[in-house]
């Protein structure tokens, strides 16, 4: 934004710039089509262990550190891992989004069991698919 450090911009000024942020990033609503109707990015990055996150590396994954302190991998990267995609429908109604695998979308057919059916599926399918050389076994959403 080019604002100096504690200065206070006005509210217009910093609403656009998070706006244009979050559309560089391919994180802002689109006003119409597939994508419109988001339900989030739904999942925890897990906590891996120090086996798991050697693991990860090794098959060029992402690991990073909470601010507790833990080391995570992204469920974004994991979800891809088992074939998930941009695009892919997962159940009626319910598709990653066009530009993240890891934020869903809900389309007219949707419904809360078939929500809640493919939030079960991606979690059972991380949980049991052992990706990467077979390091991942811990869940990051309890189907």
């Amino acid at each position: 934004m080019g604002v100096p450090l504690g200065a206070r911009p006005p509210l217009t000024q910093a609403a656009q710039a998070v706006i244009t942020d979050r559309e560089q990033r391919g994180l802002a609503l689109p006003g119409s089509g597939p994508d419109a109707r988001q339900a989030g990015s739904v999942f925890l990055n897990p906590v891996i262990t120090p086996v798991q996150e050697a693991a990860v590396r090794r098959a060029g994954g992402p690991v990073h550190r909470d601010r507790s302190g833990p080391q995570r991998t992204s469920a974004g990267w994991l979800l891809e891992q088992c074939g998930y995609r941009p695009g892919t429908r997962i159940g009626p109604g319910v598709y990653c989004s066009a530009t993240r695998t890891l934020t869903l979308t809900t389309r007219d057919d949707a419904t809360a069991a078939s929500f809640t059916s493919a939030l079960r599926q991606l979690a059972t399918e991380v949980f049991l698919r052992r990706t990467a050389s077979d390091f991942v076994r811990s869940p990051f959403v309890r189907a």
